[in-house]
């Protein structure tokens, strides 16, 4: 359907400028029917794209684990397939003349994927050296 309008509203357009150019309609006439042509190669547009039958998997922040001093942390997301992903952070502040002061957490390591979110949590903590006893007693 969506390729069938966009070429209609191809041929309505090139036949508003041919006609035109023939001198057999005015101009207003033919911004009209240049406007109708337009419009039906833009709907061809919304009828070509293809609709997820889903809603996408959006990644969100599982836990985050922060080392005692609070320079490094650890994401755990959960992915699309089911795994768990720890990434490791660095706390970085920056001052330039120019920007000023600047806070970001920088990335530190590839990605570590697990099965399960305890062992993600476990891998997390001993990452950024938050493993003691009473922190996995702890459910967030």
């Amino acid at each position: 359907m969506g390729w069938g309008m966009m070429i209609l509203g191809l041929l309505v357009a090139l036949a508003a400028s041919a006609l035109l150019l023939m001198g057999l309609i005015e101009s207003g006439v033919a911004a009209a029917i240049g406007i109708l042509g337009i419009g039906l190669i833009a709907a061809s547009g919304r009828w070509m794209r293809t609709w997820p039958s889903e809603k996408p998997h959006v990644e969100h922040i599982e836990r985050t684990i922060y080392s005692p001093d609070r320079q490094l942390r650890a994401l755990v997301r959960q992915g699309a397939d089911g795994h768990y992903r720890v990434e490791i952070q660095k706390y970085v502040h920056d001052h330039s003349p120019d920007l000023g002061s600047q806070d970001r957490w920088e990335r530190q390591s590839n990605v570590t994927i697990t099965d399960t979110l305890a062992s993600a949590v476990e891998v997390a903590a001993r990452s950024v050296s938050a493993g003691t006893d009473d922190f996995f007693g702890i459910d967030r």
